[in-house]
């Protein structure tokens, strides 16, 4: 829903057994070698991969974003 409607969304990621508090744009979801990612931005609007394994909580804001064209292609 979030990814289809452009919602920011607000994330707990476990990195190194700490979970961090995120808030990225997703933007789609892929397979790589039999793992899930979750392809975002982040606050920085740094493409980055979350290994949806290690989404903790997620929860869709209000608040929506422009996605670039070109970032969506692949």
């Amino acid at each position: 829903y979030a990814i289809n409607n452009s919602f920011l969304v607000e994330i707990k990621y476990q990195k190194n057994k700490k979970l961090e508090d995120k808030k990225i744009k997703p933007l789609k979801i892929s397979n790589f070698d039999g793992y899930w990612y979750l392809n975002a931005l982040n606050e920085d609007d740094k493409y980055r991969t979350y290994h949806t394994k290690s989404i903790k909580q997620l929860k869709i804001t209000n608040e929506k974003f422009t996605p670039d064209k070109k970032l969506l292609k692949n």
